[in-house]
């Protein structure tokens, strides 16, 4: 912000949860602290006809007129105009721009609005929604979700020392991640993206853009269409790809897979020599550098097989491009560095909040006193924030001798055309030349000839194109309909001219332009010229054509084979999940078996019956991923049974299941985590009737799943226990946003699950 505010409005409650803020044109700052009053500092600026270029202070009067207004609905406090510019032109053709600083505590909901101006979040803590046009978005020790409405046209995304869920996007502007963590997704059309100290699942698009990364710890997807990809100190899940670049990753480990693939460009990898790995390379040549242990193919183009006994999947492909495979030296591995978490606390740039009463909900003039705080008991003055200085280390470019003749020859045939066009048009219009009739005839000669050459290419595209196999019959073809079409439309032009009875003068020129003159190629040079226009011009157009084409379908097969790998991968993710059984369980029951043979070998029996039901639910032959709510709860009763042989009347169950759902497929073992939980924390904790009871019913259209104990409340540890943590894992990798989990102590213990009916699983195999 430049200079002083004009209002400085402080803003005391203890109930606000949520800010919300609305500027047409201007910057908004937020930064939080360890304090409870918010301030609220504005700068207005005025831009006229005579000072475009220059913004001078608007005065108390004009800002009055803008009408904005701070109100509070609840747990909001809202700042925005009562009547704002309906677009981002609206806003910036009406010369008013209003700036933002606002001082809040950092536990806070952010939703600001933004159509010119940059945003800046610096140590808040909630969920936040951002919404800028045009302008450059900032992060500083910002945690929670972030999320943005649209993309940013232009503007740039700086993200720095944050953690949590965060997706912006930005349309042409540099996406820059320091010392972060979290889920994030970020994507650019056709800027660059450089990530640094990053920990986390990582999701990253760029349409030209490079994509650098330096040390990441997770999972990372990256897709650049043209730019080169590097990758450096490397502990991660990686899927890469790239249309026409290079790749270059540099592992410091292997994690689960490895998958690389450029269209076009060079891929090179550098991976430890101890890595166990299967290992599947492919290229225009593939060279091995490293002290591997390969068993497998090896040819020219391909390496397919084992190293070191096998292991982590790596794949690396490349379209027209080498592929080369290094050692990467566990002595050269570069160890991530210690983050040390900046503190971007409004403790550390302003001294403590006067504890001052709130003032009206309308912002009221800042006076000379309050402007300039005392040391003691306000702000330190904020310095005006300065326009970042980059080291830019500009190289000279110096391109080819082909480059350099093919960038001469578009832009001498570009201005050549464009400048034609300007001329013909003006002569068809207000002829004002003596040749203006053979000016007319010159025209309409070109206007046929881009409508004989179009339709050539219409027709073969339609009717001919896919029933061509070679390149050169594609070419051979399409040459010849556009001719084809070249003559078919001059006939009838001529034979039109004929018929008239007084042509008109540029008929005659038309002619002697379209029309052989005798049967000697010298003669009819002109004539020969303007018929292969059309052939030359359709041929180019089909190739540019063809190559999109082939792109797009290289894009979406890339795409495929990434979902394909992330589909692969939860669904190992999900195996685990059922495979892992509790150990004390199994102790607890043998033991109660053991003990029940010499008391009583009925009930011994029964409970292993039982228990052999349970195991085979869990490691039998059934590799299906999901099953019926009747299944499931059959393997609730089973666990239910077995527990009840150990606790005896200290445990009774009550299951209540809706007729209609029985048959409705849920993920395996959803429910039993969860008895098991009530079991372990509450049943088990007091002496006698204990009482478990699921309900599972369908209301509106969601089916809600309870289940709930009368052992003691729920603690803070609960929910971050195994069984809790596998069903919470199951929902978000299944059902995404459509599913949730919810404990609660009030007014009863209870756990429930609410899923989307409109989200119907399949009955896969694993």
């Amino acid at each position: 912000m430049i200079g002083s505010p004009l209002y400085s409005k402080p803003f005391l409650s203890d109930e606000l949860k949520t800010l919300e803020l609305q500027t047409a044109w201007g910057d908004i700052e937020i930064i939080g602290g360890d304090h409870e009053e918010y301030r609220i500092e504005v700068y207005p600026f005025k831009r006229g006809l005579f000072n475009l270029f220059f913004q001078e202070r608007m005065s108390k009067a004009a800002f009055e007129r803008l009408q904005f207004r701070i109100v509070k609905e609840g747990d909001t406090l809202i700042i925005k105009r009562l009547s704002s510019p309906r677009s981002w032109f609206d806003a910036l053709f009406s010369g008013s721009q209003v700036s933002f600083r606002i001082f809040a505590p950092k536990n806070l909901s952010v939703k600001v609005n933004s159509r010119i101006g940059d945003v800046t979040l610096i140590n808040i803590e909630g969920k936040h929604f951002i919404k800028s046009s045009v302008g450059k978005t900032t992060l500083k020790g910002v945690s929670g979700e972030v999320k943005t409405a649209g993309k940013n046209f232009g503007g740039g995304l700086f993200i720095q020392h944050c953690n949590g869920n965060i997706e912006l996007h930005t349309s042409g502007g540099n996406v820059n991640v320091l010392s972060s963590e979290g889920t994030h997704t970020y994507s650019t059309n056709g800027g660059n993206i450089d990530i640094a100290d990053f920990t986390g699942n990582l999701s990253v698009k760029t349409k030209g853009g490079n994509i650098k990364v330096n040390r990441l710890s997770g999972e990372l997807k990256a897709l650049s269409w043209g730019g080169n990809v590097n990758l450096r100190g490397m502990r991660a899940n990686i899927a890469a790809t790239t249309k026409g670049g290079n790749i270059k990753a540099d592992m410091d480990e292997l994690k689960e897979f490895l998958f690389l693939e450029s269209s076009g460009g060079n891929v090179t990898s550098y991976i430890p020599q101890n890595a166990n790995m299967t290992l599947d390379a492919r290229g225009s040549r593939v060279k091995n550098y490293g002290g591997f242990h390969f068993n497998g193919l090896t040819a020219r183009n391909q390496l397919n097989g084992v190293a070191n006994n096998g292991g982590v999947n790596v794949t690396l492909r490349s379209r027209g491009g080498n592929v080369k495979i290094y050692e990467h030296h566990t002595s050269e591995t570069r160890p991530t560095p210690a983050r040390a978490k900046a503190d971007y606390s409004s403790n550390a740039i302003v001294k403590p909040l006067p504890q001052s009463k709130a003032t009206s909900s309308t912002p009221t003039p800042s006076n000379t006193s309050s402007t300039k705080p005392t040391p003691s008991t306000s702000y330190k003055n904020v310095k005006p924030r300065k326009k970042e200085k980059r080291d830019w280390k500009f190289k000279p470019y110096i391109p080819s001798f082909t480059q350099a003749l093919y960038a001469f020859l578009f832009t001498v045939l570009f201005v050549y055309g464009l400048n034609s066009i300007t001329y013909f048009t003006s002569e068809l219009f207000n002829p004002t030349s003596l040749e203006a009739e053979q000016n007319k005839a010159v025209a309409l000669l070109n206007l046929t000839t881009g409508l004989s050459s179009f339709l050539g290419v219409i027709l073969f595209l339609t009717f001919l194109e896919q029933y061509i196999q070679p390149k050169w019959g594609k070419y051979l073809v399409l040459i010849g309909l556009t001719t084809f079409s070249f003559l078919v439309i001059h006939m009838v032009i001529n034979g039109y001219a004929a018929s008239q009875a007084n042509p008109q003068e540029f008929w005659q020129y038309f002619n002697r332009i379209t029309q052989p003159k005798d049967y000697y190629i010298s003669s009819n040079l002109a004539y020969i010229f303007y018929g292969v226009i059309p052939s030359f011009v359709g041929c180019i157009f089909y190739a540019f054509w063809s190559r999109s084409t082939n792109l797009n379908r290289k894009i979406s097969e890339q795409e495929y084979q990434l979902l394909t790998m992330e589909k692969l991968k939860t669904q190992a993710q999900l195996t685990a999940l059922e495979a892992r059984i509790n150990p004390h369980f199994l102790y607890n029951s043998l033991n109660s078996i053991a003990g029940l043979i010499h008391e009583d070998q009925d009930k011994a029996e029964d409970m292993t019956v039982e228990l052999s039901k349970l195991f085979r639910a869990s490691t039998g032959r059934n590799n299906k991923s999901n099953h019926t709510i009747g299944e499931e709860i059959s393997l609730v009763k089973s666990y239910l049974a077995i527990e009840q042989m150990r606790f005896g009347d200290r445990l009774k169950f009550n299951i209540d299941v809706q007729d209609s759902l029985n048959d409705r497929l849920i993920p395996r073992f959803l429910l039993q985590p969860l008895v098991e939980n009530a079991i372990k924390h509450g049943i088990s904790k007091i002496a006698s009737h204990g009482e478990i009871k699921v309900t599972i019913q369908e209301i509106e259209d969601h089916i809600q799943i309870d289940i709930h104990d009368n052992g003691p409340d729920f603690g803070e540890s609960v929910s971050g226990g195994y069984g809790l943590k596998s069903v919470k894992d199951k929902l978000a990798m299944i059902y995404g946003d459509q599913a949730s989990l919810e404990i609660s102590n009030d007014p009863i213990k209870n756990i429930q699950i609410s899923i989307d009916k409109k989200h119907d699983l399949q009955d896969t195999i694993n």
